[in-house]
């Protein structure tokens, strides 16, 4: 019996965001593809960062006040 390899587990068909996918969007592709993450990538297709449920989670929690900053903004303009 074989081990198993990270690609039993990992998908091929890959979704990715993009810096201006909407949050119900992520929300809505987390949920249909029973993911718990996805690679976000610029304009250039080079990855910028990951959202994670919990990155969902907290936004909900803490909500945008009345900066109304993007979900996908860097750490800093969080």
């Amino acid at each position: 019996m074989r081990a198993p390899t990270v690609g039993d587990y990992m998908t091929k068909d890959v979704n990715v965001l993009r810096l201006a996918t909407p949050f119900k969007e992520i929300a809505r592709l987390l949920t249909e593809r029973h993911i718990s993450a996805l690679p976000v990538l610029d304009e250039d297709d080079r990855l910028v960062g990951v959202v994670s449920e919990a990155d969902l989670l907290r936004k909900e929690e803490y909500g945008l006040g009345d900066h109304k900053r993007h979900l996908l903004s860097s750490p800093a303009g969080r």
